[in-house]
């Protein structure tokens, strides 16, 4: 105990942990710290396949949370809104595909790099999968559609892809 707590506790208890003290601090302590950041990952993840799989009005909250294996309460401690795990999902997604494609193109022969990204996107698992697909091709429709205050946010990721892409290009 640090010193500064000692002069809250009675003289009578002082020195002494009470039940009381040790199951608040084992409740502070629950969980390892580095917790909600796997956690918020994970749910990201999730909802990111979800999205991609059936569109952004699939990634219910609650049917994400339940993905996670956590409750519904718990969505508000890891996102202000269902947009802004949308975006954070979507984010995932392109990070995900632009990941693939990247590892095709350098595992590829020299100059063969675009048609080892072409491959690698149309992949059968790719098309058969679309969780695990590109959320552009999955989602274009939609996306022209959302909340104009996601667009930009959108674009961002869209015009990150491009510039990733740009370097394998003939």
């Amino acid at each position: 105990m640090d010193s500064n707590f000692l002069p809250r506790l009675s003289r009578r208890s002082r020195g002494v942990l009470h039940f009381g003290m040790i199951r608040s601090i084992l409740f502070v302590m629950r969980y390892r710290p580095e917790h909600k950041i796997e956690t918020h990952e994970k749910i990201v993840k999730d909802a990111s396949r979800r999205v991609r799989a059936e569109g952004l009005n699939g990634a219910a909250v609650a049917a994400v949370m339940r993905d996670a294996g956590l409750t519904h309460g718990g969505f508000y401690k890891h996102f202000a809104s269902k947009d802004d795990l949308l975006i954070e999902s979507l984010k995932e997604g392109f990070r995900d595909i632009i990941a693939s494609l990247v590892h095709a193109a350098e595992q590829s022969p020299p100059g063969e790099a675009w048609k080892a990204i072409v491959g690698a996107y149309l992949r059968p698992e790719m098309c058969e999968h679309p969780e695990h697909g590109c959320p552009l091709a999955t989602l274009g429709p939609e996306l022209a559609r959302v909340d104009r205050r996601m667009k930009p946010q959108i674009l961002a990721e869209l015009v990150n892809y491009k510039n990733r892409m740009m370097p394998f290009m003939p």
